[in-house]
């Protein structure tokens, strides 16, 4: 019984410690506007998977998108370029 009071009891204790860490974040924020606003949760990129809300206007997707349409571009200005030198 008494390892699933403790069990609880850290569970507790580290939501509150993240709440915290928001509080902080968001006061950070307010007193140095400089740096923009917080990233809340579930929005922005992270890691390899795009977490944005609105995947349209995701930025890593955005970038990667244009990535492919250069390499794709290139790709047929180097055929043409090796079709135009056959003739």
């Amino acid at each position: 019984m008494l390892t699933y009071i403790l069990a609880v009891l850290i569970i507790l204790g580290m939501l509150s410690g993240w709440i915290f860490v928001q509080h902080v974040a968001r006061v950070f924020a307010a007193r140095h506007p400089e740096f923009g606003p917080v990233r809340e949760d579930g929005e922005g990129c992270g890691g390899l998977l795009c977490l944005c809300k609105d995947e349209s206007r995701c930025p890593k997707k955005l970038l990667l998108s244009k990535l492919n349409h250069s390499e794709e571009s290139d790709k047929d200005l180097r055929s043409q370029n090796s079709n135009f030198k056959k003739l």
